[in-house]
């Protein structure tokens, strides 16, 4: 009790800084996540493939999870026709919103009928841009027997859609770096087509929230155990002489190991239990921001626990040497 009260300003102080470093890598792991959703949100695939070669289709074969649909293009009076019976059989894909929710998180990638398609195309930046360089605002849609008859430059789009944007990004860069080299697209669709062109803008955003969070937690976390063993370390000339009378009236060495042990664990759980509940409430303020910021939290906890529970035994180890009377 009264190390407790001599601590008093330290271990406010810890717990502050246990709430601080836990929060702030698992703020930072959840921007880690929130690359990859966000991206899946602005586009209904995740790229597009003009005329793939044979190296772009030994590429796509490299994609995990991936789905490939490819649509008959052909090119002619400045428009892009497609047939609309491949539709029927491989419906297009859009992004559904709720509107009775204002977090983004909550939409749903969903086909669309090819009535909608039609009626919608015009508006879709995603349908448009899968004519790649030879950009059309209003596509038109016929059926197989006249797409058929039609004159024009053939070509075709196949349209990959990968579960895991963040395992397969190797792979989609190279795919990405040779369509924009083959096929380059005007500026104004170059960031709004596909879901993998979002990704790497998200990354630059997202990245460098990530960073701030995995550094600002792991520098508190040095910062918290660090001052909490010291401060316990600068008290040892006047525990040693406590420890030495009670060595001379006879304590045994056994006890005076578990008096020492269960003092500093208490100063040591105490600032963690308490900057744990801090955090666990504290993060409803992200919640704005991120879609669930408690997703996996458990695990994070665990690691931090383990991770301060090696500075306890080292604190105590440290303390053992320098106040119980060496043996004779």
């Amino acid at each position: 009790m009264f190390r407790i009260r001599d601590y008093n300003k330290i271990l406010t102080i810890t717990s502050l800084l246990f709430a601080l470093a836990l929060g702030a890598i698992t703020v930072g792991a959840a921007f880690n996540r929130e690359i990859d959703s966000t991206a899946q949100l602005q586009s209904s695939f995740t790229l597009a493939l003009n005329n793939p070669t044979a190296k772009e289709k030994r590429l796509v074969k490299q994609l995990k999870n991936a789905e490939v649909v490819s649509y008959d293009q052909k090119f002619a009076n400045s428009h892009v026709y497609y047939n609309e019976d491949q539709f029927e059989q491989h419906p297009f894909y859009t992004i559904k919103y709720n509107p009775s929710t204002d977090h983004p998180a909550d939409a749903k990638r969903v086909k669309i009928s090819l009535g909608d398609l039609k009626n919608n195309a015009s508006r879709s930046i995603d349908f448009i841009g899968l004519g790649g360089s030879k950009i059309d605002t209003t596509p038109q849609f016929y059926s197989t027997s006249e797409f058929n008859q039609l004159n024009g430059e053939k070509g075709t789009v196949s349209v990959i859609t990968v579960k895991d944007i963040g395992i397969n990004r190797d792979v989609l860069q190279k795919l990405n770096d040779l369509q924009t080299k083959a096929h380059p697209q005007p500026e104004e669709f170059t960031m709004g087509v596909g879901a993998f062109k979002a990704y790497l803008l998200a990354s630059g955003i997202y990245g460098g929230l990530e960073f701030i969070g995995y550094f600002l937690g792991i520098a508190f976390l040095a910062m918290l155990a660090s001052c909490l063993m010291f401060k316990i370390l600068s008290g040892t000339r006047q525990d040693t002489v406590r420890y030495n009378l009670l060595n001379k009236i006879g304590t045994r060495r056994s006890l005076m190991k578990k008096s020492i042990n269960r003092e500093i664990f208490i100063l040591f759980a105490l600032p963690g239990i308490l900057g744990i509940i801090d955090v666990w409430f504290g993060l409803q303020m992200f919640k704005p921001l991120l879609h669930d910021p408690y997703y996996n939290i458990q695990y994070l906890t665990i690691f931090f626990v383990v991770v301060y529970l090696a500075y306890y035994l080292l604190t105590t180890w440290i303390y053992k040497l320098i106040v119980l009377p060496k043996k004779k």
